[in-house]
C-alpha cells in the first residue's frame, strides 16, 4: 500500500518439479512506482444535522486545514462531535497511504462507554476492524450509512484509526438507546 518503488516479479513452477527460470524461461520482473492514493490532502466535512459552535471551533484548529470545495475525501460528522487537533492529519495520512475509508475513535460519556466500546480510543490502527467505521472519512464515490445513530461505513479497503479521536457530547444529534 505505501507509496514508493516496488518490484513486481513472477515465475512459474511445474508442480513439484522445477521453476521455469531454472530451465531457461525468463521470469517477469518489472519495476513499479506506487503513487499516493490521493494526490492532494484535501478533506471536507459533511455535516449530518445542524451546525454546532463547539464542533465548528474544533474544526478551525485542525493541524491540516479543511476545505469547502474540490475535496478528495469527505468526513462525516454530527453536531457535538469534537475532533482532536491532529484528527484531520491522521485521516489524510491514512488516505494517502491507500485506504479508501478511515474511521475515527470515539470518546463518549460514561453512560455510553459500553455501547461504543469497540470504537474506544487507544487501540492504534486496525485494518481488520470488524465493526462499521463510525464518523468515517471516505474517498469520493463511497457513501455513508447509519449505525448507532451515526454516519458509518461498511466495507473493505478500510482502516480504524484509533489515534484519530472525536469526543461526542451525550446528545450529539443521535437517538439514545
Amino acid at each position: 500500500r505505501p507509496q514508493g518503488s516496488y518490484r513486481l516479479a513472477f515465475d512459474l513452477v511445474e508442480e513439484y518439479r522445477f521453476w521455469f527460470e531454472e530451465v531457461g524461461s525468463t521470469p517477469l520482473d518489472i519495476p513499479v512506482e506506487v503513487q499516493p492514493r490521493i494526490a492532494e490532502r484535501r478533506l471536507q466535512v459533511v455535516f449530518h444535522g445542524a451546525p454546532d459552535p463547539e464542533t465548528d471551533a474544533a474544526l478551525l484548529i485542525q493541524e491540516e486545514p479543511l476545505v469547502s470545495e474540490e475535496a478528495l475525501a469527505f468526513v462525516h460528522l454530527v453536531p457535538g462531535a469534537v475532533p482532536a487537533p491532529n484528527w484531520s492529519r491522521l485521516l489524510l495520512d491514512a488516505h494517502q497511504e491507500g485506504y479508501a475509508a478511515v474511521g475515527s475513535a470515539l470518546e463518549v460519556s460514561r453512560s455510553e462507554r459500553r455501547r461504543f466500546a469497540p470504537w474506544a480510543p487507544g487501540g492504534g490502527r486496525n485494518p481488520r476492524f470488524i465493526e462499521p467505521l463510525l464518523l468515517p472519512s471516505l474517498l469520493a464515490g463511497l457513501d455513508s450509512e447509519t449505525h448507532e445513530g451515526l454516519p458509518c461505513f461498511f466495507g473493505s479497503d478500510a482502516l480504524f484509526e484509533g489515534r484519530a479521536v472525536v469526543r461526542l457530547r451525550r446528545r450529539s444529534g443521535r437517538p439514545s438507546g
